[in-house]
């Protein structure tokens, strides 16, 4: 017989070291983002632009700068995914993407990743969902670090997320922001992937302690 294909919490325990595993809820999908995603990706990201220490961003960028931007990622073969109803495929509930840590060739391997989920679909699974399939892809491209670089140390959501997907804190910068009249800190996190083995043309999808 057949081996059988994994299951989603198969694919998610390999990823994340056998961690409990969270299904898919059967509402909602994630896909790769396309250019007429950025429309719902925009006011989204408007939201917790002006409502929320989360971006450092203080004005919401304009539709042409969310395009660039979502371009930029996808050009750089990093991944740029969104979260959708499974009725309604062309609406977005969250979305989350990589970009180069820096551009010096030395951080080659180092991404920065960010994910952001639409008010009120927060606690619904949905930013577990789109961190696990950005971390699939990030193995299969052969990422060497992630960080995460969260705005607000209140933020507990974010880093409660990413300590759950593996990342740890690795500094905080304080009162490096300043937004809605209050010094800002930056929360550093931190998640790294396993090299290759010996003979093997593959990067393992397993975590190690950075």
């Amino acid at each position: 017989m057949g081996s059988l294909a994994r299951s989603p919490c198969e694919r998610q325990n390999r990823i994340l070291q056998s961690r409990p595993c969270t299904r898919t809820m059967p509402d909602y999908v994630v896909r790769p983002a396309f250019q007429e995603d950025i429309r719902w990706v925009r006011p989204l990201y408007a939201y917790w632009v002006t409502t929320s220490a989360y971006s450092f961003e203080t004005e919401p960028p304009s539709p042409e700068e969310m395009v660039m931007r979502w371009a930029n990622v996808v050009s750089a073969g990093l991944p740029y995914v969104v979260a959708t109803p499974a009725a309604d495929p062309s609406r977005v509930l969250g979305y989350a993407y990589a970009t180069p840590f820096r551009d010096r060739a030395a951080y080659a391997g180092t991404v920065e990743t960010s994910v952001y989920v639409a008010p009120g679909h927060e606690r619904r699974g949905i930013g577990k969902a789109l961190m696990l399939h950005l971390l699939r892809e990030l193995v299969e491209i052969g990422t060497r670090q992630a960080v995460a670089v969260i705005g607000d140390s209140a933020n507990r959501g974010s880093i409660r997320l990413h300590e759950w997907a593996g990342y740890r804190v690795s500094g905080q910068l304080l009162g490096v922001g300043h937004k809605f009249g209050r010094d800002v800190d930056v929360v550093l996190m931190q998640r790294g992937f396993a090299p290759p083995k010996p003979g093997s043309s593959h990067q393992a999808i397993v975590t190690y302690v950075v």
